[in-house]
């Protein structure tokens, strides 16, 4: 079992043999073991059941990720995840029960499909039970009337349905398969009509249940007639095959489903499916092999005929198909490069072990119609399967299109033609108008393209789930008509020997993977179609030789965010490195920024051991770093960079490491809708950002979010009543607070076909005037925004410039309905007048006043800290002593205390004259105590004092100090020694802090330490620092054992000195490499 983390920050566990389900969008996402089981003819399932196993309960709570919403290829989307309330705040396990199975036939048996579930999962609790071990037990009676036994080898294996004036061409085709010793009947439709009645309506939404929208004229009753002659199994008894002849205006499809769940209008609604000929008793499990050579006419079906014949033949050198073609780039405009990801989900999987693949990947500039077209066009592949866009009559590439029209232009070569699959929306539609063809038409009809299509009727939902673990991405699953895509060579892969069986098996997987309740479940299997002769026999996978996906392990991440993805800080000043664990001898390396979509470089490295860095580029960007095996497997590796102190990745893990505490907070749940309840505002700002973090439960709103921010003079404020903000809500400010800007975050609710994400159309808002305002997009003034529903947090940064330059400013959060003008609803900080319900209308416009203040240049309170004197083991324990400075011109705090990993320890420096206090009230703050053995192990602790004010708000921080404390027994001169970051008014440096000794009361050197170090060949570089409260030290001289080593350090701003007179005296001095090393040695200010 591997827990792994989705966007957003959910967890999602996967199991070795179970594939992820869930009934619908929203609802969690669970693994689920299929087991598909196989009996006697007419039995009649009385029960399925669980009658013994064994569970335990996980001891970490996990709040399991929802399954995703749908995803229509013509929109822009990305994975969106959002949890259905219903199920996520019940105290009831989910799913309700272990077991869902489903019953069908396949014509010779009855066949039982049971899905079970090892996860039980109780949300309110975030609380997961594990079955480990299960008996289960089906129930069943047989039908004494219904024979069994081994069907009948009587009759035709292959039916051919054709109308009469294309039976010459079907007599062509019948050859073909008896060649290969299936015995095949041609049955003309004229034939059917006569000696059928029609069949009962299919139980499904469709024709007859509405007001269809159908290109072409459709005979129903015909279809239904197919229907009760493929039902005849008397007639057909050893049926295996059929093959429809004609496309849907010469044979009617079997069915139109109605889907009226998708929202995508007209003809898209209405789905043609061949499904019902597979299976003609109505279930969802095919009785037989389907496929359509969708041709008009004799002439058509003639060439048809003689191109299989011709490709047959080519097949008996099965070395050209070995070859297989996958092509993909950016479809959704989406950092995850989808059509690339989901395109190398089947190459990861193992589908095309031993084979040679080629990429026509949009990031190596070859998803070209040039590159594609080459492989329909002269073959050379047994597979090409393309993950991008599609109309009907042609795909879409990164620049141009191929049409059905280029593929007819195409000359007849070699007959070495690619089995075409494809996602491409309407591309398999075989229902076209008399003056179209769709693309997949075109594969099979033109004189090269190929020689069956796979894919859909209509327009298609799919997408790549994914979760994170360390910045790997995982596909977990392909939804959809993406799933069904990806069965069909998990088919070929598990021995498939011709087109039918790639169908039926696809078709099979599909639906022991999926929920079969879900309307896009239902819409993806009835838009499945196969474009080909099901009985063409086609060469079986070999395998071969195979490598391993290459994993990433992150070497140096500041912090791994709550969706498992390494992050970095300050990034302009580091490299991101990670080392690869790969069995491939040889490694190719392509960094993707894929925030600014651009390959930045590609580069190759030879094992067996593989470590890639890079430097990021300023700003707030995501990289993709992908390692190619000798196979053609890719691991990909995501990271967040930032040049500022924070990543903008919707988590506040960076904020708490750095404790940027809120700057203000409203009371929770005190607005009766969580949607418009704000509760916690944080901000920060550096040169080149301002940074704002807040929470914001809106997943099933539209609504809108304002950040309102004065930063300087003027600025709005307004008549409560006849004036309105930058968008018309009635919402004005105090004059106090006048409002230079407004930001403006909109929360739109899932548009199923256009997919949109969470925030769209986010403006910034610029006040120049009486009832003027300037509006620009976020996008457009550089501005990043981020959003984690699961930490129901948004994350937003802008640029300094447009707030002013870099002033100090007041700010104010609050929530509006985005539908129509209305006052603030709530706020942050807390606002008397706003309101604690929905509140609508001009009459209670509202005047905000509680604005809070940030500095862009924060004062922090702690000067500096340190430790002295500290000599402490795990085995002997010692004593510790803590020191901190506060800055006179921010005041004495509240209280100052110790933190150890983040979590605060309830041990607090004081300034009282007592308790190892020096000196009451002199701004020299101490902690001392003595700590017994075996009190602190040996090991590694991060350690930071925090100082907060009356409120409770963070007003000083000493940053995290790493403490390494060692068993003196087996070290017995180990003392404490600490790495820090140290900070002084907001200028960072890395530093490694010693342990100075205690002064004497009184002595002007209240703090001391070494500040930095760095290190060449020939010496090391120790630049040291002394906090100083007298004003007539002019400089401090640095010793060794009593002798004067010719440094001083001076509070003159120079050098390493940050800045003059501010108390700080530092110096720096260097040291000969050939000082004798693991001693300890000690300097004398």
């Amino acid at each position: 079992m591997t827990v792994l983390r989705t966007p957003g920050g959910w967890s999602t566990v996967l199991i070795d043999g179970c594939v992820l389900s869930s009934p619908n969008p929203g609802a969690p996402q669970l693994p689920k073991k299929s087991i598909r089981v196989a009996l006697p003819k007419g039995a009649t399932v009385l029960s399925v059941s669980v009658v013994s196993g064994k569970a335990a309960t996980l001891v970490a709570p996990l709040q399991l990720s929802p399954a995703p919403e749908p995803a229509f290829w013509p929109g822009q989307t990305t994975q969106v995840l959002r949890e259905d309330d219903a199920i996520y705040r019940a105290k009831s396990p989910f799913p309700k029960r272990l077991i869902d199975y489903y019953v069908g036939s396949n014509g010779k048996q009855t066949i039982v499909t049971v899905r079970f579930s090892p996860l039980i999962f109780y949300p309110a609790e975030r609380r997961v039970v594990v079955v480990t071990d299960a008996v289960l037990r089906i129930d069943y009676a047989l039908d004494p009337g219904v024979a069994s036994g081994a069907p009948s080898s009587a009759g035709a294996t292959c039916v051919i349905i054709t109308p009469k004036s294309m039976s010459a061409a079907a007599e062509e085709m019948k050859s073909l398969h008896e060649a290969d010793g299936i015995e095949t009947e041609v049955v003309t439709l004229e034939t059917i009509s006569l000696s059928y009645d029609e069949a009962e309506d299919a139980p499904y939404d469709g024709y007859p249940y509405g007001s269809p929208f159908i290109p072409i004229q459709y005979d129903y009753s015909l279809a239904k007639k197919i229907v009760s002659f493929l039902r005849d199994e008397e007639e057909h008894p050893s049926l295996e095959y059929v093959t429809i002849l004609g496309d849907g205006s010469k044979v009617p499809a079997s069915y139109y489903y109605h889907d009226a769940d998708s929202g995508l209008g007209l003809e898209q609604d209405w789905v043609p499916t061949d499904f019902f000929y597979s299976s003609p008793d109505y279930d969802l499990v095919p009785n037989y092999k389907v496929g359509r050579l969708p041709v008009r006419d004799l002439a058509e079906a003639t060439r048809v005929a003689l191109k299989m014949r011709a490709w047959r033949q080519a097949a008996q050198d099965r070395s050209w198909f070995d070859n297989v073609m996958v092509a993909g780039s950016r479809p959704f405009h989406t950092p995850y490069y989808y059509g690339e990801l989901m395109s190398l989900d089947m190459l990861n999987s193992g589908y095309f072990d031993g084979m040679t693949v080629a990429k026509a990947f949009g990031t190596d500039g070859r998803y070209t119609v040039d590159v594609v077209s080459e492989g329909l066009r002269d073959g050379g592949y047994g597979f090409i399967y393309d993950s991008g866009h599609g109309f009907g009559p042609g795909i879409s590439l990164d620049d141009g299109m191929i049409t059905s029209d280029d593929l007819f232009s195409y000359a007849a070569s070699n007959f070495q033609l690619p089995i075409v699959v494809s996602i491409a929306c309407i591309c398999g539609q075989f229902d076209s108008p008399s003056y179209s063809r769709s693309f997949g038409e075109g594969v099979v009809l033109s004189p090269a393209g190929g020689i069956a299509y796979y894919g859909g009727s209509r327009i298609n939902a799919g997408i790549a789930s994914q979760a994170f673990d360390n910045g790997n991405l995982i596909v977990t699953k392909q939804e959809h008509m993406g799933g069904m895509t990806k069965d069909v060579f998990a088919s070929f892969s598990a021995g498939a020997s011709d087109l039918g069986s790639l169908y039926t098996g696809a078709i099979n997987r599909f639906l022991s993977e999926n929920d079969w309740d879900d309307f896009l479940v239902r819409r993806t299997l009835f838009e499945f179609v196969l474009l080909g002769d099901p009985a063409l026999q086609i060469p079986r996978f070999q395998g071969g030789e195979a490598n391993e996906v290459p994993v990433f392990v992150p070497t140096n991440p500041d912090f791994i965010n709550n969706e498992s993805l390494p992050s970095y800080t300050n990034s302009q000043l580091k490299t991101v490195r990670a080392s690869v664990e790969a069995d491939s001898e040889v490694l190719n390396f392509k960094l993707v920024n894929a925030t600014d979509v651009e390959v930045v470089e590609k580069s190759t490295q030879f094992g067996p051991l593989f470590d890639y860095g890079f430097s990021p580029a300023a700003g707030f960007k995501l990289y993709v770093v992908r390692a190619e095996a000798r196979d053609g497997k890719e691991g990909w590796f995501l990271v967040n960079t930032a040049s500022s102190l924070l990543c903008i990745d919707g988590d506040l893990t960076d904020w708490d490491n750095e404790l940027i505490r809120p700057i203000a907070v409203d009371p929770t749940l005190d607005f009766n809708d969580p949607e418009y309840d704000v509760s916690s505002l944080r901000a920060y700002a550096d040169p080149d950002y301002w940074h704002f973090a807040f929470t914001a439960t809106c997943q099933n709103k539209d609504m809108s979010y304002v950040l309102a921010i004065d930063y300087g003079d003027g600025g709005f404020s307004g008549r409560s009543g006849p004036d309105t903000d930058a968008v018309g809500n009635y919402v004005t400010f105090d004059p106090e607070f006048a409002v230079d800007a407004e930001i403006y975050l909109n929360h739109v609710t899932w548009v199923p076909w256009l997919g949109w994400e969470s925030f769209r159309n986010c403006k910034f808002y610029r006040y120049s005037g009486p009832n003027d305002w300037s509006a620009d997009s976020l996008d457009s003034i550089g501005a990043v925004l981020s959003y984690s529903a699961i930490g129901n947090l948004v994350e937003l940064a802008v640029p300094t410039k447009y707030l002013g330059g870099y002033p100090d400013i007041n700010v104010i959060l609050f929530s509006v309905p985005s539908d129509a003008p209305a006052p603030a609803q709530d706020s942050v900080p807390s606002d008397p007048a706003t309101f604690d319900s929905l509140t609508l209308g001009r009459e209670h416009a509202n005047t905000l006043s509680q604005f809070a203040h940030v500095s862009c240049k924060p004062v922090n309170c702690i000067l500096g800290a340190g430790f002295m004197g500290s000599h402490i083991s795990a085995s002997h324990g010692g004593t510790l002593q803590v020191a901190a400075v506060v800055n006179p011109e921010v005041g004495p705090p509240q209280s100052m205390e110790i933190y150890l990993d983040n979590v605060p320890t309830g041990l607090f420096l004081n300034d009282n004259g007592t308790e190892g206090d020096y000196v009451a009230g002199d701004g020299f703050w101490t902690f001392h105590a003595d700590c017994p053995p075996g009190l602190l192990l040996a090991g590694q602790y991060h350690v930071s004092i925090v100082a907060t004010d009356e409120l409770g708000g963070c007003i000083g921080q000493w940053p995290q100090v790493l403490l390494s404390f060692c068993d003196e027994l087996a070290a017995p001169d180990a003392r404490l020694t600490s790495s820090a970051t140290r900070r002084f008014q907001g200028i960072s440096l890395p530093a490694i802090t010693v342990a100075p000794t205690a002064s004497a009361a009184g002595c002007p050197i209240l703090l001391a330490g070494v500040a930095n170090t760095a290190t060449n060949i020939f010496a090391f570089t120790i630049e040291a620092f002394a906090y100083v409260q007298d004003s007539s030290v002019d400089a401090i001289e640095v010793c060794y054992a009593g002798e004067p080593l010719g440094v001083e350090l001076l509070d003159d701003g120079a050098g390493c000195d940050i800045a003059a007179n501010d108390g700080i005296f530092s110096g720096s001095f260097r040291v000969d490499r050939d000082i004798p090393v693991n001693r300890q040695y000690t300097l004398e200010l």
